[in-house]
């Protein structure tokens, strides 16, 4: 599978998980209680953001991790090719490693997100 075809397919999961759990919330009758902060979300929509904003959290995390690593092992491809194409497929490597940056710590910012509207604020 190629590799711009995997971040399409990450990216088109990180969407479809988001309009899930937005469609899921819109869909419910909040009964908000300002008090206690109780979002007024009872039973399948408040569990499936939950769960959502635990996979996004954990898969965010994971996708940091990987990131991390991928930086280390392509630096090194750069900086060790004598190849001019080796090099541009490193560079390559580095662009596509950003994007994958990217969308985990949006991943990150929208289980936050969820969160915040889970919680109550």
């Amino acid at each position: 599978m190629s590799e711009r075809r995997l971040h399409r397919m990450a990216l088109f999961l990180l969407v479809l998980i988001t309009f899930a759990a937005v469609s899921a919330a819109a869909h419910a009758e909040p009964n908000p209680d300002v008090n206690t902060g109780d979002p007024g979300l009872s039973g399948t929509p408040q569990t499936l953001i939950n769960f959502l904003t635990k996979i996004l959290r954990w898969g965010s995390a994971l996708g940091g991790i990987i990131v991390a690593g991928a930086y280390m092992l392509n630096g090194y491809r750069l900086a060790m090719a004598h190849d001019p194409r080796k090099r541009a497929e490193a560079s390559e490597a580095l662009i596509s490693t950003t994007i994958g940056a990217v969308v985990a710590f949006a991943a990150y910012a929208i289980a936050g997100v969820l969160h915040g509207l889970v919680a109550g604020g």
